[in-house]
């Protein structure tokens, strides 16, 4: 569909490579906080043509983005993901204590909420088709 701009290394790819890592960091617990801030300043001070090439763009110290259309490299977003495990971890010392104002929904969730919770991967793989379909559509009537 994309021609030769196919996806080698996107969302779905990060995902994985982010739960083993994050499986792997979460004994650290809040450390996990010094982690992403060093991950992210590591992305954000170092980049290197070295880096440009498949398969070490993955990595995202790239000078060039590749010509993708999903793009979603380890560096800075593995920092997004080891944040939530050392936010976790903290959030887990207070027993998992929620804010009164979301005690409600914590509750007795709106039933959306659970069915695209329950069924994210297929909501994230459906929604795709159905607006590249809606786009093709409006594009044949403009």
């Amino acid at each position: 569909m994309f021609g030769p701009r196919w996806i080698h290394f996107g969302i779905l790819h990060f995902i994985a490579a982010a739960l083993v890592i994050a499986r792997l960091l979460a004994p650290l617990r809040e450390w996990n906080l010094l982690l992403a801030a060093g991950a992210f300043a590591a992305w954000w001070f170092y980049r290197d043509p070295a880096f440009n090439g498949t398969p070490a763009n993955i990595v995202g110290f790239v000078t060039l983005k590749p010509r993708t259309e999903d793009y979603v490299p380890l560096f800075p977003w593995i920092a997004v993901t080891l944040a939530g495990v050392g936010l976790g971890s903290l959030w887990q010392r207070r027993s998992f204590a929620l804010a009164s104002s979301l005690q409600r929904v914590d509750a007795r969730p709106p039933r959306l909420l659970v069915l695209l919770g329950t069924w994210a991967l297929t909501v994230y793989l459906v929604h795709q088709p159905i607006l590249i379909g809606l786009l093709w559509l409006v594009s044949r009537l403009a």
